[in-house]
């Protein structure tokens, strides 16, 4: 029922003129609107340039964003709202506008706002050529986007990603959100952030807590010695939950914060694996420990798009020990690799203005990209 259903919506679609002024905006595969998405949402009413156009988000969840109106995509207003759209603007492929026929460019105008520069390889898929437009967060970016997804260059567009604006121009706003979300208090401690990127396999080694050589007494112990405290953001689909519990572990899963962002401005360090955050966390020139036990293993598959030495923006440790002298090293002085920082800073951030949203919306607003 439900396929010939969505045989239905394809037919509407090609029979139903689109309207050039209704712009809809989806993301995050029907989990709740973040990321890049959320924040141009936030910016729009504001924003001179999207006076002549009306916006709506489409959303299972009942989110609420002021000045725009949000409808359910199973709704008859819903579907009839995404038919004469003329704009989607979505941060995945797959689920942003709940009726996967909707997204493709023949019909009309796709912009997709990505959640997250890659390290790791993106192979093709035919939904890519559906895109009309793609942002970057640096040239670098937009080239290995271009020889991953094998779309062209022309149709992607370095504009920065609207989620770091608020990190570049109001961290502490963004902090003090952070402690607020998961009822903390800031007494002068010190904050750890360990953001593992996703694996298909989730019982790898990978991760520091499945380590057989981590030890939790000693990570204890080196929490209680500086003061700190370790925050835990485990990726959407794996929570998680067998990470050990202590006072000194905090938990910041997607339904507690759903945007990373404040968990940046609060962490003092970060340590990370393969995940994009390091090319959003540099931004605040702070220390990043890569951990990567397994990266002979995860070079080979899934694969990374560069050598991973040379882009890292921090000293790399390969097992549990070297970890904890990094963390020890990196305390004690904190500026000792601040010049790999600036460097891959350069290479995976071309804005520091906080104007990247503006930058979006030009984009989005401007009806000669099609």
């Amino acid at each position: 029922m439900k396929k010939l259903f969505e045989l239905f919506i394809v037919v509407l679609d090609f029979i139903i003129p689109k309207n050039e002024k209704i712009i809809v905006f989806g993301g995050n595969e029907r989990r709740g609107i973040n990321g890049n998405v959320a924040a141009v949402i936030k910016a729009w009413p504001s924003s001179r340039k999207t006076k002549a156009f009306k916006a709506y988000v489409i959303s299972i969840h009942n989110e609420k964003f002021p000045d725009i109106e949000v409808i359910d995509p199973r709704s008859i207003k819903g579907i009839s709202i995404l038919l004469k759209a003329y704009t989607a603007v979505c941060s995945h492929i797959s689920g942003d506008l709940y009726w996967h026929s909707l997204y493709n460019r023949k019909k009309r105008r796709i912009i997709n706002l990505w959640h997250g520069a890659p390290l790791k390889k993106i192979v093709p898929w035919r939904s890519w050529g559906k895109t009309t437009a793609l942002i970057a967060a640096s040239k670098m970016e937009r080239l290995s986007l271009s020889a991953c997804i094998e779309l062209p260059l022309e149709s992607i567009f370095v504009t920065g990603f609207p989620r770091t604006d608020r990190l570049i121009s109001a961290p502490k706003k963004l902090k003090q959100e952070a402690l607020r979300s998961l009822n903390l208090n800031y007494n002068g401690q010190k904050w750890i952030l360990y953001v593992p990127t996703y694996r298909v396999n989730n019982k790898m080694e990978g991760y520091l807590h499945r380590r057989r050589d981590f030890s939790f007494k000693e990570l204890r112990k080196l929490l209680e010695k500086h003061n700190a405290y370790l925050l835990v953001r485990s990726h959407i689909n794996d929570p998680l939950s067998d990470f050990p519990k202590d006072e000194r572990i905090i938990l910041a899963p997607f339904n507690k914060l759903s945007e990373i962002e404040p968990l940046y401005a609060l962490a003092d360090m970060l340590i990370t694996n393969y995940s994009s955050s390091i090319f959003e966390y540099v931004v605040l020139n702070r220390p990043i420990i890569g951990f990567a036990p397994d990266l002979d293993e995860y070079n080979k598959s899934p694969g990374l798009l560069y050598d991973y030495g040379s882009i890292f923006p921090g000293p790399v440790a390969t097992d549990w020990e070297g970890l904890g002298k990094l963390i020890e090293e990196e305390f004690k002085e904190p500026s000792k690799h601040e010049s790999v920082r600036a460097d891959r800073l350069r290479m995976f951030q071309k804005f520091l203005d906080g104007k990247s949203t503006e930058r979006v919306i030009d984009l989005i607003t401007d009806m000669s990209i099609k």
